[in-house]
């Protein structure tokens, strides 16, 4: 629902620059449950959906045409340590989705999702000032 509300406000506005939506899911087998389900239905509206865990080899320059990125919290954090290097693709992320939040509690994988999500609202702030 958050993904159709973004595209309608977008096209309200008649928005034509660039934008990302990621969604992070704790694990692959969500991640690609999520790609399966959403290809076909944002492929007709233009909107490339692409996977990206630990299985997949991309960086940042290979993201460019897609608008959704669905991806784990670890392969997350490793693409955007340095997101400054990258700063035209993670400043046009305008959609942060993070399923299964209570992960936030596991002791093992906690913390890279808090490290994750405080790297967001770090990029989220410094965009505004830029």
């Amino acid at each position: 629902m958050a993904i159709v509300q973004l595209l309608m406000e977008l096209e309200e506005k008649q928005y034509t620059d660039d934008f990302k939506i990621i969604y992070m899911a704790p694990v692959k087998a969500l991640c690609t449950e999520r790609l399966t389900e959403w290809y076909s239905k944002f492929n007709k509206l233009g909107l490339l959906c692409i996977e990206v865990t630990g299985d997949t080899d991309v960086d940042f320059t290979q993201l460019k045409p897609y608008k959704i990125i669905i991806t784990t919290p670890e392969k997350w954090d490793m693409l955007t340590r340095r997101w400054r290097d990258h700063r035209g693709l993670v400043e046009v992320i305008k959609l942060f989705l993070i399923d299964e939040v209570h992960i936030l509690n596991d002791e093992t994988r906690g913390p890279v999702l808090e490290a994750v999500v405080s790297r967001m609202k770090t990029i989220e702030v410094r965009k505004d000032i830029f």
